[in-house]
């Protein structure tokens, strides 16, 4: 099916189901100015790991209110920056070695988790050694959200994966 929106000439690749579909397709797919999909696709696992922190560091203090912690993990803010960014360059990282093979991406991936857990294990050493009262809260916002950031991590490899 061939469309015309103003300067722009092309073909549709989808079967339209109804006219909204076809719009909907036209608008923002297909014509070249407006490819916000693709946009809002790059970023989207970023945003995702900021969410992740986010949640992760209104959760604690939500905990802590609660009185469901016995110490207030003294490092949160640090704890989890760190991990954002970490993730967020490792991610980075992967999506640029994606163009050289899945290879090069499962080397860098299994390089990127030793350095982050010897990395981690050095940070929260030099914590627990700084503030030994809270040193097992420490570790322990440690060691949950670094799961829940692989975990996030994951999710958006394996999507880079499929495309």
């Amino acid at each position: 099916m061939a469309w015309s929106l103003a300067r722009y000439d092309f073909e549709l690749d989808v079967p339209c189901l109804s006219i909204d579909v076809c719009v909907y397709h036209v608008w923002w797919v297909d014509v070249p100015a407006l490819q916000i999909n693709k946009q809002i696709a790059a970023v989207k696992p970023y945003l995702f790991f900021a969410l992740t922190a986010l949640i992760i560091y209104l959760s604690v203090y939500f905990f802590d209110a609660l009185e469901w912690l016995a110490a207030m993990p003294s490092y949160t803010l640090l704890i989890v920056t760190i991990l954002f960014f970490i993730t967020t360059l490792v991610y980075n990282y992967i999506e640029r070695f994606a163009a050289q093979g899945p290879e090069a991406v499962t080397r860098f991936y299994l390089l990127s988790i030793v350095l982050k857990l010897i990395a981690g294990c050095s940070l929260i050493s030099v914590l627990a050694i700084n503030d030994q009262e809270n040193a097992f809260g420490n570790t322990l916002l440690f060691l949950v959200s670094y799961i829940l950031f692989t975990g996030v991590e994951v999710v958006f490899l394996l999507r880079l994966r499929k495309e």
